[in-house]
């Protein structure tokens, strides 16, 4: 059960299917680059980055087809217990574990990053693709691709919860 002050961000289907449609044909242009059937481009070089696009395009396609399935539509919860993004952690991130958030954009995509001690991060932090985030950008990140509310309302419910910390 979710109480009223909790925020919720879901899995959109329709989101989901778009970004599964890219994974797609980014494995489809990788597979003609690797075949050497795009002109030009059949050099031994090309051919090696296509057939890595076609790997990398079936394991985000994966990723994304096992999250389209899961159970619970319900991604990430930000409420008075704490965080809980279910792609960091198997339980809520209680607020006294964050020292404060960042925002970092990749491109067009912004992440949430949580400031957190090594020892915070370490009872919190079970998978692989966010320990490695923390390493690049100094805390877990949380985004909301995919999911049915905005960045920026993330940032404002994650604001409320932990005022003390400035999003920087």
């Amino acid at each position: 059960m979710i109480d009223d002050d909790v925020r919720v961000w879901r899995r959109s289907v329709p989101k989901m299917v778009l970004v599964l449609l890219a994974c797609i044909l980014f494995v489809v242009f990788g597979a003609l680059m690797g075949l050497g059937l795009l002109g030009e481009s059949d050099g031994l070089f090309a051919r090696v980055v296509g057939w890595m696009a076609v790997l990398l395009g079936v394991v985000a396609a994966s990723k994304w087809l096992r999250q389209l399935w899961a159970g619970d539509p319900v991604v990430v919860a930000v409420g008075p217990e704490g965080i809980h993004d279910r792609r960091l952690s198997a339980q809520p991130i209680p607020w006294d574990d964050i020292d404060g958030i960042a925002v970092h954009q990749v491109r067009r995509t912004r992440f949430l990053i949580l400031r957190m001690t090594p020892e915070a991060v370490r009872r919190h932090v079970h998978s692989a693709p966010s320990k490695l985030g923390t390493r690049m950008y100094g805390g877990p990140g949380i985004a909301t691709i995919g999911l049915d509310r905005s960045f920026d309302e993330l940032v404002a419910a994650v604001s409320k919860w932990l005022p003390q910390n400035e999003v920087r």
